[in-house]
């Protein structure tokens, strides 16, 4: 009876049957939203027309939410629609819908959706097949990757093992102008790292930096793999950036039709290429198609016509069954539990005056008021400066105990320090030169940045180029010589950079061979940086003050959505704000069930009350 009664249910939410396929009301708005944000705001109306293989979209895994914005109620409305079609029966046809129940590791906190229009895909694995081979191992087969590519537990980014070249393909840019823009966006990413140890940058020569540059540098978070950072030039380039400079020249966006207008189809393209000028005409032409079919009475009916062209298709607008905007009175009963663990998960990492300050703009959003603020972004540059500061405090109190350690020796006391491991033969280094080395380069927590032994690719340098401590701290080694060095932030990358800001640094080094210049003696003092003027911001301003403030924005727009439901009190959620049982609501509030909820929530804010 039970089994009985699942199967009609699902027959009733969404019928699939020899004889067509028929949507209920509640599905028919669910899916329209799903549709329309999947064609309009992403690319999977291309696939629908044969023009592209797959297009990728997703929503959260556990909801991010900080105040209404586009992107969070497109994530509402994917989510939804991905729930409803995962009910549907399942059809073997051109097109398929795939929704991902795994999170992909390069897209933090995502699942996605995939529409793949089957024959398209073949073909195009197929006719590229030696490429997916190189990469994916040669038993690769085009009905091998679309098996792997749409099993539940794989994730698109884990099955093309993060290549963009194959990336690039199978979403539709072309063979030629995936291989072109995957190698400009890995250079890209090279070099907007601002650091290739033990190299310096132009950041550490400009003493007058643009401080809307200092303040980019600042915010970006430091990579989680920075030895992935670092690119050798290709054949025939004397440099990443001459080589990036030659490919940009030689490359354009798709097409201005396609690049401003929606929906958008954005690549880089290879210019004077033919066979990319038929695939963007192609694409234009099918722009507009997409945009006449967005613009259509019947909408759904003839996308899912377009996805089960053998069915008849069915809209029952007067079929039984809930709308979106009732709650079930235990739906009820668990909606002050989720929006409160929803608000206190905006909150994660942030200190007890953010969460004051948070609790205060909710209040003041309950009540209409609301406070205005001189400089609300303040508060992340003073955060970013205050991890910097502790960092530097670590590096100085680490840098003293270095100083009581006899096995060292001090090249600049209480910031630069080394040790011997191996000796070497023949004369010693003594002035800026190029050189050949092995080196490994770590963090404070041994994460390593650069590592020449592991890849066995030794570097080939010129001093005159390095930072400050490398420099000084290669002075008189002689060849087959390994030292370990201790550069103290000032004399590595200090706080402009896109490691950790302020870290110090450990390194091994290895001196191959040398050529010495004679005609560049050493500088009698290396500059190193002096973080006096960057820091005074923190004595003249009060972070918990800023910190207070940006929970103030912060509660008082997330507070301004949530308080249009009407389904529970400020009371209420503050109650279990402050409650010391966070282990149940927590338990609650991850559970995919209580996801759904929450997103059912957003979705009746957004659409039944704006």
């Amino acid at each position: 009876m039970f089994l009985k009664t699942i199967s009609l249910s699902i027959a009733l939410i969404f019928s699939v049957f020899c004889h067509g396929v028929t949507v209920g009301q509640n599905q028919t708005i669910v899916l329209d939203r799903f549709f329309r944000t999947m064609l309009l705001e992403s690319e999977g109306g291309y696939v629908l027309f044969d023009k592209k293989p797959v297009c990728i979209n997703g929503f959260y895994v556990v909801d991010q939410f900080y105040g209404e914005n586009a992107r969070h109620k497109e994530t509402v409305d994917l989510r939804a629609g991905a729930e409803e079609w995962k009910k549907i029966l399942p059809i073997h046809n051109n097109i398929i819908i795939h929704v991902k129940n795994k999170e992909d590791s390069d897209v933090k906190n995502h699942f996605h959706i995939l529409f793949i229009n089957k024959k398209l895909f073949l073909k195009t694995v197929q006719d590229n097949i030696i490429l997916f081979q190189y990469i994916l191992g040669p038993s690769v087969t085009p009905e091998g990757l679309l098996s792997k590519l749409i099993d539940p537990n794989e994730t698109f980014h884990s099955v093309l093992k993060s290549n963009k070249v194959l990336i690039g393909i199978i979403l539709g840019f072309g063979t030629q102008n995936s291989l072109y823009g995957s190698r400009v966006e890995l250079l890209q990413e090279s070099l907007q790292s601002t650091e290739h140890p033990p190299l310096k940058t132009g950041l550490l020569e400009n003493k007058k930096m643009n401080n809307f540059f200092k303040e980019i540098i600042l915010f970006i978070r430091p990579s989680n793999n920075p030895s992935a950072l670092h690119l050798q030039p290709s054949f025939s380039y004397s440099s990443t950036k001459d080589e990036i400079n030659d490919l940009i020249s030689r490359m354009d966006v798709s097409s201005t039709q396609l690049s401003q207008n929606r929906p958008y189809f954005i690549f880089g393209k290879l210019n004077k290429d033919k066979e990319t000028v038929s695939l963007i005409n192609d694409l234009e032409k099918t722009q507009q198609e997409i945009t006449s079919l967005l613009s259509s009475k019947n909408f759904l009916k003839d996308v899912l016509q377009m996805i089960f062209p053998d069915e008849k298709i069915e809209i029952n607008l007067n079929s039984s069954g809930n709308t979106n905007n009732v709650f079930t009175e235990a739906d009820l009963k668990l909606l002050p539990s989720i929006v409160a663990m929803n608000i206190l998960d905006s909150t994660q990492s942030e200190d007890d005056d953010f969460l004051q300050g948070l609790i205060s703009g909710m209040k003041d959003a309950d009540a209409k008021l609301n406070r205005r603020f001189d400089d609300p972004g303040l508060y992340r540059k003073l955060k970013v400066l205050k991890s910097a500061q502790d960092n530097i405090k670590q590096a100085d109190l680490f840098f003293l105990k270095l100083e009581q350690d006899k096995n060292l020796k001090c090249i600049t006391p209480k910031k630069l320090y080394y040790q011997c491991l191996e000796e070497g033969l023949g004369e010693g280094l003594n002035n800026p030169t190029k050189v050949t080395i092995h080196c490994k380069i770590e963090t404070p927590n041994s994460l390593p940045i650069i590592d020449t032994w592991k890849k066995n690719q030794p570097l080939e340098i010129n001093l005159n180029n390095a930072i400050s401590g490398f420099v000084l701290g290669m002075q008189g080694m002689k060849r087959g010589e390994i030292r370990e060095l201790f550069i103290h932030p000032s004399m590595g990358y200090g706080i402009y950079t896109l490691l950790d800001k302020g870290i110090y640094l450990k390194a091994r080094v290895e001196l191959i061979s040398f050529h010495q210049d004679s005609e560049a003696p050493l500088p009698v003092s290396i500059p190193s940086f002096d973080f006096d003027d960057d820091l005074k911001i923190l004595k003249n301003n009060d972070l918990a003050e800023a910190s207070k403030i940006e929970g103030y924005i912060r509660g008082y727009a997330i507070w301004t959505h949530y308080k249009k439901a009407n389904l529970y009190s400020l009371e209420e959620i503050l109650q279990i704000i402050d409650s010391d049982k966070f282990d149940e609501h927590i338990i609650t509030y991850e559970l995919q069930e209580s996801q759904d909820l929450l997103n059912r929530l957003h979705r009746y804010i957004y659409h039944n009350l704006q």
